[in-house]
């Protein structure tokens, strides 16, 4: 799995190669458990990390560790592709630039990681590396993998956007003004199909939810 970034932004430049340097060559054995925030360690400036651009509760921000749910997005794909089990997932509140709808993850250290289970019958190991402007998650076996495995990402509900009006009375009376266009709120679905040689076929699904935003206009007092 890859994905792009821009390297002109660059604390989440940083982060993203940081974070993928600290994961690169990481070994799970059948059974052993993967989180990313025990991996990539605490988003601080002591530890390596700089300001970065975030989603926060469907907002744009910056803050420590900003572009870490990047290099998470492009691992969760890498591990679902792989046949991994998921054991924690959540997705952005909004969707992002660099991955199709119901395909990314975020994390946030303390609260929100990303975890998988090598329920393989092999062990497997994790490269990451970057470029100029990609970052690329790999999840590989030393040894030769007979597996087939399938990911679908499926549409299933669509929340229309709630309008909000705003009084504003340095406007013209009757007078509206957008000034946020909102969002439609999205469920997906992700199904990963497992066909292991020997232990047949293992299905597993998981959600992901975009809440809807208000569709926000200010309006000018009553005409008259």
């Amino acid at each position: 799995a890859a994905t792009a970034f821009d390297p002109r932004q660059t604390g989440r430049t940083h982060n993203i190669r940081l974070a993928a340097e600290r994961i690169d060559g990481y070994v799970l054995w059948p059974g052993d458990e993967f989180s990313l925030n025990r991996a990539t360690g605490e988003r601080t400036e002591e530890t390596g990390y700089r300001e970065g651009t975030v989603i926060v509760e469907g907002e744009l921000a910056s803050g420590i560790g900003g572009g870490v749910s990047q290099l998470a997005s492009t691992l969760f794909n890498a591990a679902l592709a792989a046949g991994l089990e998921l054991t924690e997932y959540h997705n952005h509140t909004l969707p992002v630039p660099y991955l199709p709808p119901g395909r990314d993850a975020t994390v946030w250290y303390g609260s929100l990681d990303l975890r998988f289970v090598n329920t393989l019958s092999h062990p497997v190991v994790i490269h990451a590396v970057t470029g100029g402007d990609w970052v690329r998650v790999l999840v590989r076996s030393p040894q030769e993998v007979r597996q087939h495995v399938t990911v679908e990402t499926q549409l299933v509900e669509e929340i229309p956007r709630p309008v909000e009006e705003r009084l504003d009375p340095a406007l013209v009376p009757g007078e509206r003004r957008l000034v946020d266009g909102g969002q439609t709120g999205q469920r997906f679905v992700i199904r990963q199909i497992v066909e292991e040689e020997g232990k047949g076929i293992v299905e597993r699904r998981l959600e992901a939810f975009y809440p809807p935003k208000p569709q926000v206009w200010l309006v000018g007092p009553a005409p008259g």
